[in-house]
């Protein structure tokens, strides 16, 4: 066997192994997280949705897991949306769920399942137009509904940094 044979099936041997690496790291991560409430889970659930459907030969399982975890990646930019302090920071997150859902309807088209395609065209167009139609912020449609209350309690959860915070969200964001 020539040496480029030889070399190039050592690399190949390399990416799967990475592959799998990322796979594993991934999926630690997603568990850690616990849910789309998470502020990382769609930075990290899509990847790993792209991680199983890029294994060779994958099996339909993977194609699967990588729709679901496509789908809860697009879950996680609906909580961002609807969680931001301003309409900026929506705005932001339902432009990153857009970009993001075309990859997941084409991974629906491609597996046949066309219900789930659906779903996640329509999860985006929800967003977007809530994303829209919101000039309010969270602490203003609480004032709104007359929970004084859980305004404060959410701006002291966002505090001087002006976002929502990193952790899970705390009581008044559930």
């Amino acid at each position: 066997m020539a040496a480029p044979q030889v070399a190039g099936r050592v690399v190949e041997r390399q990416a799967l192994k990475d592959l799998e690496r990322a796979i594993v790291l991934l999926r630690g991560a997603v568990d850690a997280m616990g849910g789309p409430e998470h502020r990382l889970w769609s930075f990290t659930a899509l990847p790993l949705g792209r991680a199983y459907r890029a294994r060779p030969q994958a099996s339909r399982a993977d194609r699967e897991a990588g729709r679901r975890l496509g789908m809860d990646s697009l879950r996680g930019y609906v909580w961002a949306a609807l969680l931001q302090s301003g309409t900026h920071d929506a705005a932001e997150a339902a432009r990153l769920a857009s970009e993001n859902s075309e990859e997941v309807v084409r991974w629906c088209l491609a597996d046949n399942a066309l219900e789930e395609a659906v779903q996640a065209l329509d999860a985006c167009r929800g967003l977007v137009l809530h994303t829209a139609t919101t000039s309010r912020s969270v602490p203003e449609l609480l004032l709104a509904a007359g929970r004084e209350d859980l305004a404060g309690a959410w701006r002291r959860g966002v505090g001087e940094r002006g976002r929502t915070p990193s952790r899970r969200p705390c009581g008044a964001r559930r």
